[in-house]
């Protein structure tokens, strides 16, 4: 049996199928946004040079007056008359690393996988996105946009296969299509953004931090809560070694809990899982509202009784 035959057997666009592309077809709005950044970060605000000064200080760069309401690089490092072609170097940098990405990613991607390269790639753009929108210079800020071009290339070819082979072959025209389509919006809700947002670094940012939230979904987030308040065991008052233990033994009334839940026709995996979620997460916004001006003994310290709660719900998902 080929991968065509296999698909029709067990269906070509199910719920499943249909959640992962929705996912990957979303993260085209932050690939949209990567790749049009340098359009408004790089917008040359109007200026005038005092006429009195333009002889002075390399044709008067350094008495040049902005009079637009938005920032951007030109205005924080004046790249005007002979400095302007810096504007169009960093965007010519970036697709010259969309290029190096996807000559480098594809073939990655076929030796060692399709996830760990595309999560590779999602990770490092996100890291230099921000470098991006931090730079103390024109020279980092160049330098940060050539590798988020190689980043978003190489991820953003991945993902696209990805939406491909997630599916049946029926449904490439739509998956494909639906990814276009999406560029296309992100580049409006880019430009939307910038619009409210005038300030470049801070729109870098913004833009930018989308793909925090599409790393973290990619991942089996749950673990980084759960070990997250593990160790901070030590941090809590009363005594350190009962917290250390209650930490552990509050875990094993959790699996056989667990396990009656997950082989119930009414639960299963998914409904079980989702639901243990949603009662971690409000047992973690519960804890926020406790006092902790109320001390008992000790060994009883409200607090950490909070954290126990938490962990009761975190630990069905181990």
């Amino acid at each position: 049996m080929d991968v065509d035959e296999a698909f029709l057997s067990v269906g070509e666009f199910g719920r499943c199928q249909k959640r992962l592309t929705g996912f990957l077809v979303l993260l085209q709005v932050y690939v949209a946004c990567q790749s049009m950044l340098i359009v408004i970060v790089g917008a040359i605000p109007e200026y005038h040079i005092d006429a009195e000064d333009a002889s002075a200080d390399r044709d008067g760069i350094k008495h040049v007056h902005f009079t637009d309401n938005f920032t951007s690089i030109v205005s924080e490092w004046h790249l005007i008359q002979h400095e302007a072609y810096k504007v169009n170097l960093a965007s010519s940098l970036l697709f010259a690393g969309l290029l190096i990405g996807n000559i480098l990613f594809g073939p990655l991607s076929d030796k060692l996988g399709r996830r760990p390269v595309y999560l590779t790639g999602l990770f490092f753009n996100v890291i230099f996105g921000y470098l991006t929108a931090l730079a103390s210079s024109y020279e980092i800020f160049a330098f940060s946009r050539l590798f988020v071009g190689i980043m978003n290339g190489g991820m953003s070819l991945v993902s696209f296969v990805l939406t491909q082979e997630y599916v049946g072959k029926s449904y490439w025209a739509l998956t494909g299509s639906l990814t276009n389509l999406t560029f296309a919006v992100g580049i409006a809700l880019y430009a939307l953004l910038g619009y409210y947002i005038r300030n470049w670094r801070i729109l870098a940012f913004v833009a930018n931090s989308p793909g925090v939230l599409f790393f973290l979904l990619s991942l089996y987030v749950c673990s980084l809560v759960y070990y997250g308040l593990t160790l901070n065991a030590g941090e809590l008052k009363g005594n350190l070694y009962f917290n250390v233990a209650m930490y552990g033994l509050v875990e094993v009334p959790a699996f056989p809990l667990c396990l009656f839940f997950i082989e119930k026709s009414w639960s299963g995996r998914g409904k079980s899982t989702a639901g243990f979620l949603v009662f971690a997460g409000l047992a973690c916004i519960f804890t926020m509202f406790l006092p902790d001006n109320n001390r008992t003994p000790d060994w009883e310290y409200v607090p950490w009784r909070a954290d126990l709660a938490v962990f009761l719900l975190l630990s069905f998902l181990q």
